[in-house]
């Protein structure tokens, strides 16, 4: 018996906290519901003496009554109704407002960086869906009102921004990334051949019009002297690979300023394997087509299906991201400025990708020639089949941390950043010390 009291007021101080809780919430439920009747009562008593002096205008009987003129005018028009709630419409409920901060907070935690125009579009795609109204617009305005309800969503996108702007590898936000990226892994019990990871390499044509090297996408220094770094990009190509080890079918992306009269076409490539930019990079529109008709394509029928990228530009689309939701495709953005620490084409593949290419470019290069368009093309591919192996690839995920994914190795192989700014106070303080 003692026992049994003992354990029932163990903590007494909760109890009477939660019996505060409960005895505020009933009152706040008592309080908002008689605020409800006489609001429903002064728009009665009001409609009624409308009824009964049809001469008086609407603005002398909201003063009188106390009721809002736009309301008043609703409800002598029928519009509305006496036990409706007041205040402006709301586009969303709040549970829709929870599905929607839900979302924005899962993009953030996945990598990618969230923006008013993205939450936006969402908003829009969501308002579209309930209402079936395409002539309403969200304004920014709605953006800035869901952002002061939401506290936790601007001090999560405040955390992202401010790890983004750092041009070091941050640990903490490693460590975010590989802990929601374990935990998805685990949650849905992904194997190794429904991880995938897509980069994308140019092939930029040097000081030499014969002369080509393959570098990959946006680095800032060519391995090659004697390239130009604004050396002009012929093509590009998106490569896809999983954990298993297996390699989608090339893509590539051809400058359309070096497009030329001859078959584009080569044997070793699927036919939907090939698209045109002005800057022979892939665009937003490029990398959707790629995605639809090229991914989904090609990768696992077994769902979901995780698919790492970069944070590029041209990745990071609302169409994009909905698409990849209606196909249960979850998406990742490596953390910045740490591609050559956890992007498993770099480690592994990249450089034998490389090396293969130049040596194939130099045994079929000769003096004045002019590269056509399907014999980059071919070398590309047979440079490909030759460099990303199923070793590499494996050894890429495993190097990388991706598959199988190890949180504390990963943190451990970026450089633990140190505050310059506290130690050098210390040491003035320290040296006005010894002068006194």
């Amino acid at each position: 018996m003692t026992k049994a009291s003992s354990s029932t007021t163990k903590h007494p101080s909760k109890q009477t906290k939660s019996k505060k809780k409960q005895l505020n919430v009933d009152k706040s439920r008592t309080l908002s519901s008689k605020i409800k009747q006489k609001r429903i009562d002064a728009r009665t008593k009001a409609l009624q003496y409308k009824k009964e002096h049809p001469n008086t205008s609407l603005r002398s009987i909201s003063k009188l009554f106390q009721v809002p003129i736009a309301t008043m005018s609703k409800l002598y028009n029928n519009k509305t109704q006496i036990d409706a709630a007041m205040g402006r419409h709301r586009y969303f409920t709040v549970q829709e407002e929870e599905e929607l901060k839900k979302w924005a907070m899962d993009l953030m935690d996945h990598g990618f960086e969230m923006s008013s125009d993205l939450l936006l579009m969402k908003a829009q795609d969501m308002y579209q869906e309930k209402y079936h109204d395409s002539a309403k617009h969200i304004s920014h305005g709605w953006y800035q009102s869901f952002m002061e309800r939401h506290e936790e969503v601007m001090t999560r996108l405040h955390e992202f921004m401010s790890l983004l702007r750092k041009k070091q590898q941050d640990p903490a936000l490693v460590n975010k990334f590989f802990t929601v990226l374990e935990e998805c892994i685990s949650q849905h019990d992904i194997l190794p051949h429904r991880v995938y990871c897509c980069d994308e390499a140019c092939i930029v044509k040097g000081t030499p019009s014969n002369h080509l090297t393959l570098a990959r996408l946006q680095r800032e220094h060519l391995r090659k002297e004697n390239l130009t770094v604004q050396g002009e990009c012929l093509s590009s190509m998106l490569v896809c690979f999983n954990a298993a080890g297996k390699s989608l079918p090339p893509f590539y992306v051809l400058n359309e300023t070096f497009l030329n009269g001859d078959s584009h076409h080569c044997n070793k490539m699927p036919s939907d394997g090939l698209d045109a930019s002005a800057s022979g990079h892939s665009t937003p529109s490029i990398f959707k087509q790629w995605f639809e008709q090229h991914f989904l394509k090609n990768c696992s029928r077994q769902r979901p299906v995780i698919l790492l990228l970069d944070s590029h530009a041209s990745h990071v689309n609302f169409e994009m991201l909905q698409i990849a939701k209606e196909h249960n495709v979850i998406l990742f953005a490596l953390p910045p400025h740490t591609s050559h620490h956890f992007q498993p084409f770099e480690l592994t593949m990249c450089q034998p990708l490389e090396t293969v290419f130049e040596q194939f470019s130099r045994e079929q290069t000769r003096d004045e020639i002019v590269w056509t368009t399907k014999e980059l093309l071919e070398l590309l591919c047979l440079a490909q089949e030759k460099a990303m192996t199923k070793s590499n690839i494996i050894l890429g995920f495993a190097n990388s941390c991706i598959y199988p994914c190890d949180v504390e190795q990963a943190v451990a192989k970026v450089p633990q950043t140190e505050n310059v700014s506290s130690p050098t106070k210390n040491k003035h303080t320290t040296k006005k010390k010894t002068k006194k």
